[in-house]
């Protein structure tokens, strides 16, 4: 029987690259810092992922932590202006080229299931190109397009914050996701281009109404490539179990997001001391 090889459907690695920041790490050389690198993920049996680019907010955001009696709220983030998050986009996706270059075949950047699996016969470890957020890209849609050309297949439609195409969920614990207004017009012209193009829609981030209008209108199986069941741990974070069986019901699949505040219920309680600046630098 051939080993089983993991497929990663979310990393932030790009963040911290040394070939996107001068201060990052070298993704090729193995490190005890960070969550990965290359070297320790072909030990632990990984045959690529998605590589998640981020627009990263143009101010350092405060800590906006408020503990509850219960739980915790933080303030909803600020909307991005979109040539912001175009600069830094730009700037990953050439640090993910640069990488790939110098991964001297190593790497690989896959646009298609052919293609990851000709990476996976040959042993190289491939690179899906994802998008947390579609703060960069404008209502005409065409920056949507220039990274379709470049490799782009997988597009989260917010993260937690709001844009032009919808409303991400706030960070916030107990709480239901249904937090706002679901997609806006724009978002739900977004929807119908991807499914157009053949670009996965990443339902993680976005709030419930948001979910149900991708639902009622995506031709495509629902994904969420990180989130966890609101059942056992009530985050705005997760997905309700509704939500889970219409995600099963497309098709679809749900990548476990192993943070500790979307797994553990009691944990939160605990640990909200620890991890008040991981709300304020993550992309969780």
């Amino acid at each position: 029987m051939d080993t089983v090889r993991i497929f990663d459907g979310h990393n932030d690695a790009v963040q911290f690259m040394l070939d996107y920041r001068s201060d990052g790490r070298d993704f090729l050389a193995r490190s005890e810092a960070g969550h990965l690198d290359l070297p320790r993920a072909l030990e632990g049996g990984m045959a690529g992922g998605l590589f998640a680019m981020y627009a990263a907010p143009e101010h350092e955001p405060v800590n906006d932590l408020t503990i509850t009696h219960d739980g915790y709220e933080v303030r909803y983030a600020d909307a991005v202006h979109p040539d912001h998050a175009r600069r830094q986009i730009d700037g990953q996706l050439s640090a993910i080229r640069k990488l790939i270059g110098r991964s001297g075949g190593k790497m690989r950047l896959a646009t298609s299931v052919s293609e990851i699996e000709a990476a996976r016969y040959d042993g190289a470890f491939t690179v899906v190109l994802h998008m947390e957020g579609a703060d960069a890209i404008g209502p005409d849609l065409g920056y949507l397009d220039s990274l379709h050309d470049a490799g782009l297949r997988s597009l989260g439609i917010v993260w937690s914050r709001p844009n032009i195409f919808g409303y991400g969920v706030p960070f916030a614990y107990p709480r239901s996701p249904d937090t706002g207004l679901g997609l806006t017009d724009l978002g739900k012209d977004l929807i119908r281009r991807c499914n157009e193009l053949g670009i996965m829609i990443d339902v993680s981030h976005l709030n419930e109404r948001g979910f149900w209008d991708v639902a009622a209108l995506s031709t495509a199986p629902l994904v969420a490539t990180h989130a966890c069941a609101h059942a056992i741990c009530p985050s705005t974070r997760n997905l309700t179990d509704r939500q889970l069986d219409a995600i099963r019901d497309t098709g679809g699949v749900v990548g476990l997001n192993l943070a500790v505040n979307d797994i553990r219920a009691d944990a939160i309680l605990k640990k909200i001391p620890r991890l008040m600046p991981l709300f304020a630098r993550s992309t969780i």
